[in-house]
């Protein structure tokens, strides 16, 4: 069956910690999968959640904080937004790989009209303010003892 495309994607932008603002996104790009919708996850460095995403087909490119890299990671970036193949391109912790507002801009510009484009970190660059569509900050206001226990447990398998 061939995949769905999306009539209109929009630029996502979640903060916050890596454990608590990637299950959203995964749960998104879940979502997406259960309606064929293609999808791609393109990390930047490793976190706790890297085993999870591993375990799904992702996509995975060098640290953009790299200078020698950071021309081809962006233009690489680019080719899969306008490849057609994906119609939600999610960049992990893309806002903590310290891009410049040019090449952010120009991803963002490069984005076709039905992609999604999620881009995800710790903090949010004054520059993308205007250029999202949805900035979402996530912050844990409760975790319970035991879900504490089984964060603290999965850590250490």
């Amino acid at each position: 069956m061939p995949s769905q495309k999306l009539k209109r994607g929009i630029v996502e932008v979640y903060i916050g910690k890596p454990e608590d603002v990637s299950p959203i996104v995964l749960g998104l790009v879940a979502r997406a999968y259960g309606h064929n919708i293609n999808s791609i996850c393109v990390q930047f460095f490793e976190t706790e959640f890297s085993e999870t995403l591993k375990k799904f087909r992702w996509m995975r490119l060098l640290d953009l904080s790299k200078e020698e890299t950071a021309h081809k990671d962006i233009q690489r970036i680019k080719d899969i937004l306008t490849s057609k193949e994906y119609s939600i391109v999610w960049l992990e912790r893309f806002l903590d790989a310290k891009v410049s507002e040019e090449d952010l801009k120009e991803i963002i510009s490069s984005r076709p009209f039905d992609v999604e484009l999620v881009l995800t970190g710790e903090e949010l660059p004054k520059s993308i303010y205007n250029l999202a569509d949805l900035i979402t900050s996530v912050t844990v206001c409760k975790a319970s003892k035991s879900l504490q226990e089984t964060t603290k447990n999965t850590k250490s398998s």
